[in-house]
Protein backbone atom coordinates (compact mmCIF):
# COMPACT_ATOMS: atom_id res chain seq x y z
CA UNK A 1 0.00 0.00 0.00
CA UNK A 2 1.41 3.27 -1.32
CA UNK A 3 1.43 6.30 1.50
CA UNK A 4 -0.64 9.44 0.02
CA UNK A 5 -0.60 12.73 1.52
CA UNK A 6 -3.25 15.58 0.23
CA UNK A 7 -1.52 18.63 -0.99
CA UNK A 8 -3.58 21.68 -2.20
CA UNK A 9 -4.09 22.43 -5.82
CA UNK A 10 -2.69 25.54 -6.14
CA UNK A 11 0.84 24.54 -5.30
CA UNK A 12 1.31 21.70 -6.97
CA UNK A 13 4.36 21.12 -9.18
CA UNK A 14 6.64 18.49 -10.50
CA UNK A 15 5.59 14.90 -10.51
CA UNK A 16 3.07 15.51 -7.93
CA UNK A 17 1.26 17.59 -10.66
CA UNK A 18 1.47 15.25 -12.99
CA UNK A 19 0.22 12.44 -11.25
CA UNK A 20 -2.74 14.25 -10.06
CA UNK A 21 -3.11 15.24 -13.96
CA UNK A 22 -2.91 11.84 -14.95
CA UNK A 23 -5.79 10.56 -12.45
CA UNK A 24 -7.84 13.47 -13.13
CA UNK A 25 -7.95 12.45 -16.98
CA UNK A 26 -8.19 8.86 -15.33
CA UNK A 27 -5.06 7.21 -16.78
CA UNK A 28 -3.58 4.15 -15.20
CA UNK A 29 -0.55 5.71 -13.39
CA UNK A 30 2.25 4.06 -11.70
CA UNK A 31 5.38 5.36 -10.22
CA UNK A 32 9.07 3.88 -10.77
CA UNK A 33 11.72 4.23 -8.02
CA UNK A 34 14.39 6.31 -8.17
CA UNK A 35 17.02 6.61 -10.34
CA UNK A 36 20.70 7.99 -10.29
CA UNK A 37 19.13 10.62 -8.05
CA UNK A 38 16.70 12.24 -10.31
CA UNK A 39 13.68 11.14 -7.95
CA UNK A 40 10.60 9.03 -8.62
CA UNK A 41 9.21 8.67 -12.05
CA UNK A 42 5.70 9.08 -12.95
CA UNK A 43 4.43 6.63 -15.75
CA UNK A 44 1.08 6.39 -17.59
CA UNK A 45 0.20 3.34 -19.17
CA UNK A 46 -0.97 4.50 -22.67
CA UNK A 47 -2.17 2.61 -25.69
CA UNK A 48 -0.55 -0.31 -23.56
CA UNK A 49 2.77 0.84 -23.37
CA UNK A 50 4.39 2.55 -20.55
CA UNK A 51 5.42 6.26 -21.15
CA UNK A 52 6.81 8.85 -18.61
CA UNK A 53 4.18 11.27 -17.79
CA UNK A 54 5.41 14.76 -17.59
CA UNK A 55 2.69 17.33 -19.06
CA UNK A 56 3.89 19.68 -16.89
CA UNK A 57 7.33 19.89 -19.10
CA UNK A 58 5.95 17.85 -21.83
CA UNK A 59 3.84 20.06 -24.31
CA UNK A 60 2.91 17.06 -26.58
CA UNK A 61 1.32 15.55 -23.33
CA UNK A 62 -0.13 19.21 -22.34
CA UNK A 63 -1.44 20.26 -25.28
CA UNK A 64 -3.97 17.80 -25.82
CA UNK A 65 -5.09 18.12 -22.51
CA UNK A 66 -5.37 21.88 -22.94
CA UNK A 67 -7.66 21.19 -25.87
CA UNK A 68 -9.75 18.86 -24.44
CA UNK A 69 -10.72 20.56 -21.09
CA UNK A 70 -11.29 23.86 -23.05
CA UNK A 71 -8.55 25.55 -20.88
CA UNK A 72 -9.05 29.49 -21.18
CA UNK A 73 -5.66 31.11 -20.49
CA UNK A 74 -4.20 34.27 -19.43
CA UNK A 75 -0.69 35.46 -19.50
CA UNK A 76 0.76 38.07 -16.77
CA UNK A 77 -0.60 41.29 -17.48
CA UNK A 78 -1.92 44.42 -16.24
CA UNK A 79 -5.81 45.06 -16.22
CA UNK A 80 -7.38 48.60 -15.53
CA UNK A 81 -10.38 49.08 -13.26
CA UNK A 82 -13.14 51.41 -12.31
CA UNK A 83 -14.37 51.85 -9.39
CA UNK A 84 -16.19 54.09 -7.28
CA UNK A 85 -13.72 57.27 -5.20
CA UNK A 86 -15.91 56.79 -1.44
CA UNK A 87 -14.98 60.49 -1.05
CA UNK A 88 -16.69 62.10 -4.11
CA UNK A 89 -18.94 59.34 -5.22
CA UNK A 90 -17.07 59.59 -9.12
CA UNK A 91 -15.74 56.78 -10.78
CA UNK A 92 -11.97 56.39 -10.44
CA UNK A 93 -9.88 54.34 -12.25
CA UNK A 94 -7.29 52.03 -11.36
CA UNK A 95 -4.54 49.66 -13.02
CA UNK A 96 -4.25 46.01 -10.94
CA UNK A 97 -1.27 43.99 -11.73
CA UNK A 98 -1.34 40.05 -12.34
CA UNK A 99 2.08 38.59 -11.91
CA UNK A 100 1.56 34.98 -12.59
CA UNK A 101 -0.31 32.96 -15.44
CA UNK A 102 -4.13 32.13 -15.18
CA UNK A 103 -6.36 29.54 -16.53
CA UNK A 104 -9.56 28.58 -16.65
CA UNK A 105 -11.03 25.17 -17.42
CA UNK A 106 -14.17 25.57 -19.43
CA UNK A 107 -17.86 25.17 -17.63
CA UNK A 108 -18.54 22.88 -20.61
CA UNK A 109 -16.48 20.56 -19.83
CA UNK A 110 -15.28 20.42 -15.91
CA UNK A 111 -16.58 17.54 -13.58
CA UNK A 112 -17.27 19.68 -10.07
CA UNK A 113 -20.85 21.75 -10.00
CA UNK A 114 -19.87 25.68 -10.10
CA UNK A 115 -20.41 26.03 -6.66
CA UNK A 116 -18.94 23.97 -3.49
CA UNK A 117 -19.09 26.20 -0.86
CA UNK A 118 -16.42 28.39 -2.36
CA UNK A 119 -17.36 32.00 -4.01
CA UNK A 120 -18.77 31.30 -7.61
CA UNK A 121 -16.27 31.03 -10.49
CA UNK A 122 -13.66 29.52 -8.37
CA UNK A 123 -13.99 26.08 -9.61
CA UNK A 124 -11.83 25.07 -12.32
CA UNK A 125 -9.20 27.95 -12.44
CA UNK A 126 -5.42 27.67 -11.79
CA UNK A 127 -2.32 30.10 -11.26
CA UNK A 128 0.97 29.44 -11.77
CA UNK A 129 4.56 30.98 -12.80
CA UNK A 130 4.18 29.34 -16.37
CA UNK A 131 1.44 28.79 -18.74
CA UNK A 132 1.84 24.65 -18.43
CA UNK A 133 1.50 25.22 -14.62
CA UNK A 134 -1.65 27.30 -14.44
CA UNK A 135 -3.61 25.02 -16.91
CA UNK A 136 -2.59 21.87 -15.24
CA UNK A 137 -3.47 22.92 -11.83
CA UNK A 138 -6.88 24.47 -13.63
CA UNK A 139 -7.40 20.65 -14.61
CA UNK A 140 -6.95 18.99 -11.42
CA UNK A 141 -9.00 21.79 -9.39
CA UNK A 142 -11.67 21.07 -11.80
CA UNK A 143 -11.78 17.78 -10.83
CA UNK A 144 -10.78 17.57 -7.15
CA UNK A 145 -11.30 21.06 -5.82
CA UNK A 146 -8.54 22.69 -3.51
CA UNK A 147 -6.91 19.21 -2.10
CA UNK A 148 -6.01 15.78 -4.50
CA UNK A 149 -4.62 13.22 -2.51
CA UNK A 150 -1.24 11.96 -3.86
CA UNK A 151 2.01 9.56 -3.17
CA UNK A 152 3.84 10.75 -0.63
CA UNK A 153 6.94 10.22 -2.46
CA UNK A 154 5.75 12.50 -5.10
CA UNK A 155 4.81 15.50 -2.69
CA UNK A 156 7.79 18.08 -2.44
CA UNK A 157 10.15 17.86 0.23
CA UNK A 158 10.23 20.72 2.87
CA UNK A 159 13.38 22.44 3.33
CA UNK A 160 16.33 21.05 5.68
CA UNK A 161 15.89 22.18 8.92
CA UNK A 162 11.81 22.23 8.73
CA UNK A 163 9.31 24.84 8.12
CA UNK A 164 10.09 28.48 9.60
Amino acid sequence: MTLTTELPTSTLTGPALAWAVGLAEGLDMYIKPSQYLNGPGVFANLGGRPVRWSPETDWSQAGPLIESNQVFIDPPHDVHRSNMDPKTGMPKGVWQSYENWHATVSARVRTLPPKLGWGPGEVGRGEGPDCLTAALRAIVRSHYGYTVWVPAELAPSEPEGGAA
